[in-house]
């Protein structure tokens, strides 16, 4: 896919900037991206747009023809690959662009299992991760990226349901047989709920959900954030009235499993196997770091 061929602009202080590298690093530290001339984004999302076809949204309306082309003629032709996308708070990313790679620069191994890129449904780019709710999931080994510690973390991802298991889990990390050591995502369609949580020493130390009524065959983002002591869910951006469970407590780390994606570890013990089927885009770790503390464009 040829990049040069996108168009943005980032505005500060009426000041146009045309340095894609060093607008990326702008944006970071506070510099406005305008999104159909109201909303602002990080820089993750701007790599997003301009990758996958969608920087006709990232525009500034009072930009001259000549200061257009200018910028087209200085876009760099690879922007994923110079690790633009990334930041230091990443510590898992998973595109699905045509394979399973780990895109942060922990650059976690991925071990899949029945699960396929597919070119059937993509929300980004011309693929996603295909798990068919019959065995399919993603295994990774345990690290210390995912002890969240007492800070501020954040878990997103797109996903579109094919079908309902009794419970369909985004990720969760454990030991089989352990119960009693764990952290997960997953939806409950008996209760309707998707619910976080993350327990230690058989205490949970966290847990906290939502209500959510969805439908099959759509692309949803959903984000789960913590920022300082609160816990919050945002569905397609937007802020969901959540419920606190268990209050964060103490430190969220130790555990010693590994990860699985799409699945519970238990595996096929639990009703419905606990498999997702459906796709999966833009799966994230974000480690020391709250990215959404209001509504915002999903990335």
């Amino acid at each position: 896919m040829k990049k040069n061929n996108f168009l943005f602009f980032l505005v500060f202080a009426g000041i146009v900037f045309f340095d894609f590298a060093k607008a990326i690093d702008t944006v970071a530290t506070g510099f406005k991206v305008l999104i159909g001339n109201t909303a602002m984004i990080d820089a993750y999302s701007i790599c997003k747009r301009i990758t996958n076809n969608r920087s006709n949204d990232l525009f500034v309306p009072t930009a001259t023809s000549n200061e257009w082309l200018q910028f087209r003629n200085n876009l760099p032709t690879n922007v994923i690959d110079n690790g633009l996308c990334n930041d230091s708070y990443t510590k898992l990313l998973l595109h699905f662009d045509n394979n399973f790679s780990d895109s942060s620069s922990s650059g976690h191994s991925i071990s899949p299992t029945g699960a396929v890129i597919s070119a059937s449904q993509y929300r980004y780019g011309v693929t996603s991760g295909y798990f068919d709710g019959s065995g399919d999931y993603l295994y990774l080994s345990d690290s210390n990226d995912w002890d969240w510690d007492t800070g501020d973390f954040t878990i997103d991802t797109w996903v579109r349901f094919v079908s309902f298991p009794n419970t369909a889990w985004f990720y969760w990390q454990g030991i089989p047989g352990n119960s009693g050591d764990y952290q997960y995502m997953q939806y409950d369609t008996g209760t309707s709920r998707l619910n976080w949580g993350y327990v230690s020493g058989n205490v949970t130390k966290a847990a906290y959900s939502i209500p959510w009524t969805l439908s099959y065959n759509t692309w949803y983002h959903i984000a789960f954030v913590r920022n300082g002591s609160s816990g919050t869910f945002y569905i397609n951006g937007v802020s969901q009235t959540t419920t606190v469970d268990t209050a964060f407590t103490g430190s969220l780390s130790g555990l010693t499993g590994n990860i699985w994606i799409g699945k519970h570890g238990y595996g096929d013990g639990l009703a419905g196997g606990g498999h997702l089927n459906g796709y999966l885009e833009e799966f994230r770790f974000s480690k020391g770091i709250a990215r959404w503390t209001t509504n915002f464009t999903p990335p």
